[in-house]
């Protein structure tokens, strides 16, 4: 390529303008030319939380360009967010910026992963769990990469222990998902009643 790989920068793009843009060039079937072009991500947002913790109540664009008493722009509009952001981020010193930058290979497994923990929580959801676990460990157990599917393996293979067992397993020194006995109870009862 004759251009450079440029690094995008957005204001909450972690949370949402990276996996628009990487969802967008799967679709039109971009994605390589993507990665070919993009060095990577970086998110402005996470990296002015770090920077002026305790400092600010509110890290919007709008609320960080009156911090710095930037010029009024037409916020959620392209050009004027463009604007807000290039001026904010002369104010965000380089080494807090590097701290929240993905390359581009780490984003596209990051939004990997979340697309496969949403399909996993939906199975889940759909399982009849919804009604004996939280919406927050549902999440946790999706986020782990377990669904309904793996924690019937386990319970048809080895039954109670199989359950406590895989939500318990030891990672990084914590458990997998939780070691909470009334949760570990609520998902054997499941399987168990579905087995009578």
């Amino acid at each position: 390529s004759q251009f450079p790989k440029v690094l995008l920068v957005a204001h909450n793009g972690k949370a949402f303008d990276m996996k628009v843009l990487i969802h967008q060039a799967r679709h039109c079937n971009l994605e390589a030319k993507l990665v070919a072009a993009v060095a990577g991500f970086a998110d402005t947002l996470l990296a002015f939380r770090y920077q002026l913790k305790g400092q600010i109540a509110k890290f919007t664009l709008g609320a960080l360009n009156s911090h710095f008493k930037g010029p009024e722009f037409a916020a959620h509009d392209a050009a004027g967010d463009v604007s807000a952001l290039q001026h904010i981020m002369t104010k965000l010193p380089a080494t807090a910026l590097a701290r929240y930058q993905w390359t581009t290979a780490d984003c596209v497994a990051m939004t990997d992963h979340l697309s496969r923990k949403k399909v996993l929580a939906n199975g889940l959801r759909a399982s009849g769990l919804k009604a004996l676990l939280s919406a927050a460990m549902i999440e946790k157990i999706a986020m782990s990469g377990l669904g309904y599917q793996h924690l019937k393996l386990a319970f048809t293979r080895d039954g109670i222990a199989g359950i406590s067992g895989l939500l318990q397993e030891k990672t990084a020194h914590k458990p997998r998902v939780t070691s909470d006995r009334k949760v570990i109870a609520a998902v054997q009862g499941h399987f168990s009643s579905l087995a009578t």
